[in-house]
């Protein structure tokens, strides 16, 4: 339509007041809201933007942590450091590659801190000084609908977030786990490990306005701070317009009972468990997502479109694992947080940790300890390979993640694959191989060989033309492709429905 001109009602159901759309969501918003989202991205604009990296470093005096990630990441190269005496072991947070920078600001003036938490093992917290204001506005590179008046900000181990802050004196700035953390049902409630990284990291000081290009910051801070206070800062938020939390677990269950038909239109949901626990061998300290380490296969089929109800739980098999926490991190798309639970059965609609509300769109989240994410997701414009993973270094690396295929299933797709590959096959000429080589010596052995491809054995290539199941004629061949969107298919299992057809 023009991307982003004005739009009036054509009668397909759109109210008749001027509506304006959005490139980035598609979404649909008044001339008013766009006009504020375009006056606050013009002051954005003036005010300083800062990116603030964060990276944890450590050393101990064993060195035993670079044996560690020598291990974690199985590589056989030795490890053998020196071990200087009476070394102490500590660890520090580095921000955009420096040690306890001192960062100035125009006094009582806003900038855009753009945090990432780049470190491998620490999560970072520190409460807003009171001599500072900071009202968070995005996280993951998606818009809140609003912005949040924050007295503490929380990163864990993958996650960003943009945050309005100024300051009117100097500051430090110290990370520490909040008290609240380690009270009440709260106490380790993500665990004892990675934790907070626990130490000053930074030292904000003030300068006054003196230029002119100074006075053009402070005016456009002030302009800032009115649309803030007055509720009018508005930003294009959301996530390609979408919001799935409408309708129950249950509701959805029973709307998408029975096997997928294929479809243009989509209205359907599957539903997905994934498990994040820990090797039974604690020296070598693997970690598996569904009982398995990553082997870059793939283990898990979704269909383009639909909506995936996910709910990442912990559940951990040793003592250690019992202490540890994962930040869960799907890759390509955007998820929306419905609620979390811990391992009492207490239930959040926001994060102990402040960093989310129910109904945020996040791409990486904490999952307590023993306890579960519940989140929705719908993989939109990109198909292909996905891969979901703890963004713990050394938890991914010893193998908590695992490879998902996005597959476009829609009918028109399908369709022409049919007309592509199985309308050159006639009935009669038994596809591409010569009868006899397609021929076994009884139904027995042939139902062997299909349950040998469901379970990922390999079969003569001599025998099969598809790595599942015989394709000697047309009908095999359809059949062949309908079963690539079949559940069956998303879920990675043989079903027994497909013996009954190719048993000839």
């Amino acid at each position: 339509d023009g991307g982003g001109m004005p739009k009036t009602d054509d009668g397909g159901g759109m109210p008749s007041e001027k509506k304006m759309v959005t490139t980035r969501t598609g979404n649909y918003v008044t001339e008013k809201e766009t006009a504020h989202m375009t006056a606050t991205t013009k002051l954005l604009n003036v005010v300083d933007d800062i990116p603030m990296v964060l990276q944890w470093q450590t050393i101990q005096a064993t060195f035993k942590n670079y044996d560690f990630l020598s291990r974690c990441s199985h590589s056989s190269m030795p490890i053998d450091q020196t071990v200087y005496e009476e070394v102490n072991g500590y660890d520090w947070m580095l921000v955009n590659g420096l040690y306890k920078p001192h960062h100035t600001m125009l006094s009582g003036v806003y900038q855009k801190w753009r945090f990432i938490n780049a470190a491998s093992h620490r999560y970072l917290g520190f409460s807003v000084p009171d001599e500072c204001e900071a009202y968070g506005y995005a996280s993951d590179g998606v818009y809140y609908e609003s912005p949040r008046k924050m007295t503490f900000i929380a990163l864990s181990l993958g996650a960003r977030m943009d945050v309005l802050i100024r300051c009117y004196e100097d500051s430090d700035l110290l990370s520490e786990e909040p008290d609240w953390l380690s009270s009440n049902q709260y106490t380790h409630i993500f665990g004892t490990d990675p934790g907070f990284y626990e130490h000053h990291f930074m030292k904000v000081n003030m300068t006054d306005v003196v230029t002119d290009e100074d006075k053009k910051k402070k005016a456009a801070s002030d302009n800032i701070d009115k649309r803030l206070k007055a509720g009018t800062f508005k930003m294009d938020h959301g996530y390609f317009g979408m919001d799935l939390r409408e309708g129950t677990d249950q509701e959805w269950a029973e709307k998408s009972v029975g096997e997928y038909e294929p479809t243009d239109h989509i209205d359907s949901a599957a539903f997905y468990n994934p498990i994040l626990s820990d090797g039974k061998n604690t020296v070598a300290e693997y970690y598996t997502m569904n009982h398995k380490t990553y082997t870059g296969r793939i283990q898990h089929r979704v269909r383009m479109n639909e909506m995936q109800i996910w709910n990442i739980t912990h559940k951990p098999i040793t003592a250690m694992g019992h202490k540890k926490n994962h930040n869960w991190h799907l890759h390509t798309h955007h998820f929306q947080v419905m609620y979390a639970t811990d391992e009492h059965g207490n239930v959040y609609t926001e994060s102990p940790m402040k960093d989310w509300v129910t109904g945020d769109w996040r791409d990486t989240v904490s999952v307590p300890a023993n306890g579960t994410v519940y989140i929705r997701w719908k993989p939109v414009l990109q198909k292909g390979l996905v891969l979901h993973h703890c963004h713990i270094y050394n938890h991914e690396t010893a193998g908590m993640k695992e490879m998902v295929a996005v597959i476009d299933c829609s009918n028109k797709t399908l369709v022409a694959m049919r007309e592509s590959v199985c309308d050159s096959i006639t009935d009669d000429e038994g596809g591409s191989m010569e009868e006899e080589e397609l021929t076994y010596e009884n139904s027995k052995t042939r139902r062997a060989m299909r349950h040998l491809a469901s379970v990922g054995a390999s079969i003569p290539t001599e025998v099969t033309v598809w790595p599942w199941n015989q394709q000697n004629d047309k009908y095999q061949c359809q059949k062949t492709i309908d079963y690539l969107c079949s559940d069956s298919a998303m879920e990675m299992t043989y079903s027994a429905e497909y013996n009954n057809i190719f048993d000839i």
